[in-house]
């Protein structure tokens, strides 16, 4: 066989899927539409209460009352990327489908359907839009000169966006899945750039980041004086990593962190309670609603924030 005819054919495995695949995916979306249906029931019907006692959701309830559904953020920003169409390229020589992220490669799962890629990239784009909630940085931040590690990564898109910006990036991923394609998308930064595959966390099987970060400095790789930034999209295990890493966050002369707050109603609230007033946390400005399936109903008010920013500098 050529490598023509074996090119082609890898590239159209890509899109087989078998029967089960599909039913399974269908199911999926059958349940959560129905979940969401139950939340949108819910909260229309708290709307004059939610108005009268968190006039700060105003925004949301306005553009659902407008659009009729829910969306996770309900903002208008969303609005930007409706059928927003996704160019997606092919790498034959590596089998791997890819998106031109800001100029950049940015590599997805060979088996990855074109139509599940698409909505994927939409929905960081959407994430990461100077408006939305769960943007990791301010406007015009510069990561020059720091130390990055992104807990949580899947593509790594967030990575991607400040590579040329920071002095070395430490990636946790531990879904096996991501591994080749973020090998692609970094390879023209090998040097400063490290896979870690491992969930990051405080259960069996996880990786402390308090760990990881304590065995660097033995090593001689990393210093308290260190600029530091670390990004935490952990699906839930948020809340243990920072009561780990409290002992050592004070070590360090300029940290700051981005760390998700909308996995569970109580994150915002406990993070806060644990770092008490020795650090400066501010929410993203909007509200989501965690509209995942597999979740347990959302409790009244429903909304959280999304992203909560801690900087351990508080007089700058």
């Amino acid at each position: 066989m050529s490598r023509l005819e074996n090119g082609f054919l890898n590239e159209a495995g890509i899109y087989i899927k078998t029967a089960k695949e599909v039913f399974s995916d269908t199911a999926r979306a059958v349940k959560n539409r129905k979940y969401v249906e139950r939340m949108f029931e819910l909260i229309s019907r708290s709307d004059s209460q939610l108005r009268m006692e968190h006039p700060e959701f105003a925004n949301e309830l306005d553009v659902i009352r407008e659009r009729g559904r829910l969306t996770v953020f309900n903002a208008k920003f969303e609005d930007d990327y409706v059928n927003k169409p996704v160019s997606i390229h092919y790498d034959r020589e590596l089998g791997l489908k890819y998106v031109i992220h800001n100029g950049k490669r940015l590599y997805y799962p060979r088996n990855m359907r074109s139509t599940s890629l698409s909505e994927l990239y939409n929905s960081i784009c959407i994430e990461q839009d100077i408006a939305s909630p769960h943007r990791y940085l301010d406007k015009n931040e510069d990561l020059s000169n720091t130390i990055l590690f992104d807990c949580g990564c899947a593509e790594a898109n967030f990575t991607l966006d400040v590579i040329e910006q920071v002095k070395a990036a430490y990636l946790f991923e531990g879904d096996d899945k991501w591994s080749d394609p973020i090998h692609a998308t970094f390879s023209k930064w090998n040097s400063k750039v490290k896979l870690v595959q491992r969930l990051i966390g405080t259960g069996n099987n996880m990786l402390s980041l308090r760990s990881f970060i304590e065995e660097q400095i033995e090593l001689g790789k990393l210093d308290y004086n260190n600029k530091i930034f670390i990004k935490m999209d952990i699906e839930g295990s948020e809340v243990d990593v920072i009561e780990d890493l409290l002992p050592i966050l004070g070590n360090f002369t300029d940290i700051k962190l981005a760390v998700c707050v909308y996995h569970r109603g109580s994150d915002e609230k406990r993070i806060r309670d644990i770092l008490k007033d020795d650090y400066l946390c501010e929410e993203r400005k909007g509200h989501m609603l965690f509209l995942w399936e597999d979740q347990s109903e959302i409790e009244y008010p429903f909304f959280r924030h999304g992203v909560l920013r801690i900087n351990n500098r508080r007089y700058d």
